[in-house]
């Protein structure tokens, strides 16, 4: 299974005092969330609409994806720092459209991480 991350929309700022992000995509195929699972974009700096156009390949039966929830978080990236959540939208697969060749634009929705 490849998931196509094609671009992030209006996100908010990582670093608020310079008002700039470095944002990245995390994905992983809940329940795993084990290092094996997890998938990253490359980073795209100084940007809240950034574009990635990547392939994060999963290698897994249809049957045992059918069981999964397809996780995507938004991070901002800090060099010196720890990374920020930006916000996540997870979709169970088990009500995924596969025959669809439709483009979905998936709203993240910010919360603070505690």
């Amino acid at each position: 299974m490849f998931i196509h991350v094609k671009e992030c929309r209006q996100l908010a700022y990582g670093d608020e005092a310079k008002k700039r992000s470095n944002p990245y995509v995390k994905t992983y195929l809940l329940p795993d969330k084990s290092r094996q699972g997890k998938h990253k974009t490359t980073i795209k700096r100084n940007t809240i609409n950034p574009l990635y156009n990547e392939l994060l390949k999963y290698e897994i039966n249809k049957s045992l994806l059918l069981a999964r929830t397809l996780q995507f978080s938004v991070w901002h990236h800090d060099r010196f720092g720890r990374n920020t959540f930006l916000g996540e939208v997870e979709i169970p697969m088990d009500s995924w459209n596969f025959d669809s060749q439709l483009e979905e634009f998936l709203p993240c929705m910010a919360s603070k991480k505690i």
